[in-house]
């Protein structure tokens, strides 16, 4: 009996890190175990969380100004056009999908001088539920990095209820 109870005390005594998931919204949750954000140093802001795996910082908004229930393209769209990004700062825009019918629309500019970053804005959706994720770097950070993270967050996205727990 002293052994089980010393047994359950160190199990709860266990970091929230060691959870297999972890909840960024009221629906979303990512599953990072085996990305490459697992390692992910995870730091509460006023709106959720910040992960970070120098260089890439991510940070994520849900629900997101200009949401539709519209194309993921055309949300894409009004946010550039709400920030008025230089069009010369895009380097990448692509759409991904996953085989369990998940969406996303990924765009990443390199700032240069405008603001010395790399910056991948991607929007998520997963059964209608939809989720802005932001990953910055330094500038001179390579693209194919920088989709690769994005591309590593689109894969670790799930829903906390199916369909939305709204």
């Amino acid at each position: 009996m002293k052994h089980f109870l010393t047994s359950l005390t160190l199990t709860a005594l266990l970091p929230a890190a060691a959870m297999a998931c972890e909840e960024i919204s009221s629906n979303y949750k990512l599953c990072l175990e085996g990305t490459p954000w697992e390692t992910a140093e995870i730091m509460p802001n006023a709106e959720g969380a910040t992960f970070i795996v120098r260089p890439f910082v991510m940070d994520y908004i849900e629900p997101y100004a200009g949401r539709s229930d519209g194309p993921l393209a055309g949300d894409l769209d009004q946010l550039n056009d709400f920030f008025d990004f230089p069009a010369d700062t895009l380097v990448l825009r692509e759409s991904l999908t996953g085989e369990d019918g998940r969406q996303a629309e990924l765009q990443i500019d390199e700032f240069g001088t405008f603001d010395d970053r790399v910056s991948a804005l991607m929007l998520v959706d997963i059964e209608g539920v939809r989720i802005q994720m932001l990953v910055n770097a330094d500038a001179g950070t390579p693209v194919e990095d920088m989709r690769r993270m994005s591309v590593a967050l689109f894969e670790a996205a799930d829903l906390i209820c199916p369909g939305g727990c709204y």
